[in-house]
């Protein structure tokens, strides 16, 4: 399996959105701190960051993003060749974590994860299973589903827009 070179720190517990976050920036050259990262996410210790938050900071960073939900392993493959590692949300433990796929196989996903400070691989079908998360929000509790969501962020002069993504363009959100 061909790794894309994820640069990686180990996390602080409740921070691995800002940690993956610049872990791809720095692998596109940008080398924001994670103090500016962690506040541009909006992200805390104890709630993390949402997905959109995510998306936004890399915006302020003068990224384009492309946001997909349902993706699959295709999805991930395109990503990657094209030199892209995408970030996902999935299920770790008991809660939701982000890390960056930074390879992939026929048989398993190479995650550039915080939490380990390290690469992680995993089999596909165990990634498959738990590339989902949950985020509850607002006073009545309401829970939203992530399901298989990724994030591929390219610097603005670098994106490709698919047809439907044209649309998005103004707003500097493309759809994968």
């Amino acid at each position: 399996m061909k790794l894309l070179r994820v640069p990686l720190a180990r996390e602080r517990p409740g921070l691995c959105g800002p940690y993956t976050l610049a872990a791809v920036l720095r692998f596109h050259g940008d080398r924001a701190s994670l103090a500016i990262l962690t506040r541009l996410c909006r992200a805390t210790r104890a709630r993390g960051t949402s997905p959109e938050r995510l998306a936004a900071a890399a915006r302020a960073r003068g990224f384009r993003t492309c946001v997909k939900a349902w993706a699959d392993f295709g999805d991930l493959a395109a990503a990657l060749r094209r030199g892209l590692p995408p970030i996902v949300l999935w299920f770790s433990g008991d809660e939701g974590h982000y890390s960056a796929v930074s390879g992939l196989d026929r048989t398993s996903v190479a995650l550039a994860d915080p939490e380990l400070g390290k690469i992680r691989r995993m089999p596909r079908d165990v990634f498959r299973r738990v590339w989902f998360d949950f985020s509850t929000s607002g006073p009545e509790k309401t829970s939203r589903l992530y399901a298989r969501w990724m994030l591929v962020i390219e610097p603005r002069e670098e994106i490709r827009y698919s047809t439907a993504a044209v649309a998005h363009a103004s707003a500097g959100v493309a759809q994968w």
